[in-house]
């Protein structure tokens, strides 16, 4: 009896640690940071997708500032999840925030990069950086 309960809790122990490393390796994360001057971009290189599992890209902004506001929690970044294929999709985040890319077709398994702009009227140089799970 001993020995099966032993068993069974080395087979649950297997089962836990499998579905633990398939999500693992399901996404990456990756930290971004870029310095921005007033009306440039910043672009990643680009990264594979390998999951089958088409797990949506997420993008945290982890902290903003400028040359004279340190944090920055109102200036609003562009982050444009790009295909080396060309489907993109734009969306904007602020210091302290998530987002979720919105186009299902950027889920898939792939090469990825983004490029990130401050979105919002400005004349500084701005720092930016985050963590992107693709």
């Amino acid at each position: 009896m001993r020995l099966l309960k032993s068993a069974l809790l080395l087979v649950t122990i297997a089962f836990a640690l499998d579905g633990i490393l398939a999500f693992a390796y399901a996404q990456t994360t990756t930290v971004v940071s870029y310095t921005i001057p007033a009306g440039e971009k910043a672009v990643t290189n680009y990264k594979t997708k390998t999951s089958d599992s088409y797990n949506p890209q997420k993008y945290t902004n982890t902290f903003t500032n400028t040359t004279l506001t340190s944090p920055c929690p109102k200036c609003v970044i562009a982050i444009e999840f790009e295909a080396k294929n060309g489907d993109n999709t734009v969306q904007a985040v602020m210091m302290d925030q998530t987002i979720t890319c919105n186009n299902t077709a950027l889920w898939e398994p792939g090469e990825y990069r983004l490029q990130l702009w401050r979105s919002d009227p400005s004349v500084l140089t701005t720092h930016t950086s985050g963590d992107w799970v693709y």
